[in-house]
């Protein structure tokens, strides 16, 4: 470490984030546009990577005629002590983010719209080619029918760039960036209690092209269209009870029918799982169980055929303070070597105590496993952290969270840890 960066992360490193307690859902289905309240109705979990994490902060917004708008601003400064998550020659760096964001939701009766945007800006205090301009804008949509039945709009664009920790992430001579753009139509229903929700979701990831020591890396062979369709029944048999049954088809079709290694990678898969479902005032607890099954239009590709679950459970204790466990698995989309994909196993708890209405520190640890298939390739990651949290002001909070993150791969060399510091301000109107 070099004390130059270390006193910038202790002195400057501030970020807008505040110390707010979870809550109970309600037991109800929601008229989400996502299934299972993911962001897309096939669930994709990302390989653990510790990011720059946002907590959410209410805000009472500013009244605009029959909308409220909550604009907020944040700074966060940052410490990676290996940026490039090497197993050697470690290069670490002193980051700022600054993180502009607004919220457009209406304020009606019925039907609902909400429209959130916003830039994160990152600058590096040495690497500066590691410096990004990611942004997002999305809008979420309900027509309200009647009280039983609602349609529902979701659209999303997102600006981002492949965390340097990917394992498909290629060493350019910048980050890879890419766009991820969603459509997500949809019904809600219920009939007594019958609860159904059909979703359909298209959406659209491309990849930009990176220099790399003086060549160019096509990603071309990246650039896939994921078109899904997501059925949801649940039944409440009591007042805080219910099983439910969910299943997905998905298909995953890219822009090169033959990638850059000679691979046809086109796929179609089908979820299906039947869970149960309790929600008290201090517990919620949901586990589904089912398939997983996934086939590839390549003669290369064996199609796959795994079990599926899905386990959530919060206990809320001492009025505010919560435990949550979650765990899951999934068969995620990889493009390293002649691999067509991964089995994502993950687990991770979460200790919620907050002290006050004011403050309050997170703990939380996280492990998974990706185990790549037709190659000798299996990832183990571990992820832990601490955060404090306290409300400076009505509408100003500050955070600080140490976070530590390890890969062990059977692959020579793929293995890393990484430490961060993370001090952040954020003030919301």
């Amino acid at each position: 470490m070099h004390l130059r960066k270390i006193i910038t992360c202790i002195c400057v490193f501030i970020s807008f984030g505040a110390a707010t307690s979870n809550h109970v859902a309600a037991q109800e289905l929601p008229t989400d546009i996502f299934l299972d309240s993911e962001k897309k109705p096939i669930k994709r979990k990302s390989i653990i990577i510790v990011r720059k994490r946002t907590e959410k902060q209410d805000a009472q917004g500013i009244k605009l005629g029959n909308f409220i708008l909550s604009p907020s601003v944040s700074l966060t400064e940052y410490y990676d002590d290996n940026v490039y998550a090497s197993s050697t020659d470690e290069k670490d760096d002193a980051v700022t983010i600054i993180t502009p964001a607004v919220n457009l939701k209406s304020d009606w009766k019925q039907h609902e719209i909400n429209v959130d945007a916003g830039l994160e800006v990152s600058r590096y205090a040495e690497l500066a080619e590691e410096n990004v301009n990611n942004g997002w804008l999305n809008f979420k949509g309900r027509y309200d029918v009647n009280k039983r039945h609602h349609m529902l709009l979701g659209l999303g664009y997102i600006r981002d760039h492949e965390d340097r920790a990917s394992p498909d992430e290629i060493s350019g001579d910048r980050p890879t960036k890419f766009v991820n753009s969603a459509v997500d139509i949809g019904y809600s229903g219920r009939y007594n209690n019958h609860y159904f929700r059909v979703i359909l979701n298209t959406t659209r990831i491309d990849f930009d092209d990176i220099d790399s020591l003086g060549s160019v890396i096509d990603n071309d062979d990246r650039d896939r269209d994921e078109n899904a369709v997501g059925f949801r029944y649940l039944y409440k048999y009591s007042p805080a009870s219910a099983v439910f049954l969910n299943s997905v088809t998905d298909k995953r079709d890219y822009t090169q029918t033959i990638d850059n290694e000679g691979n046809e990678r086109n796929s179609d898969g089908i979820r299906n799982s039947i869970g149960l479902e309790y929600v008290s005032s201090t517990t919620i607890s949901r586990l589904s169980i089912g398939k997983l099954h996934r086939e590839y239009q390549s003669t290369v590709f064996e199609d796959v055929d795994e079990s599926y679950f899905d386990l959530q459970h919060t206990w809320k204790f001492f009025e505010s303070s919560s435990l949550s466990f979650k765990a899951g698995r999934s068969i995620e989309e990889t493009t390293l070597d002649n691999s067509p994909g991964y089995l994502f196993t993950d687990s991770s708890i979460r200790l919620n105590l907050p002290f006050s209405d004011n403050k309050g520190i997170n703990i939380e640890a996280a492990r998974a496993t990706a185990e790549y298939y037709l190659i000798n390739r299996e990832d183990d990651y571990l992820d832990y952290g601490v955060g404090y949290m306290q409300k400076i002001l009505e509408n100003l909070s500050f955070s600080i969270d140490l976070h530590r993150a390890e890969r062990d791969s059977n692959i020579t060399g793929e293995d890393y840890k990484i430490n961060q510091l993370f001090l952040r301000l954020k003030a919301v109107i």
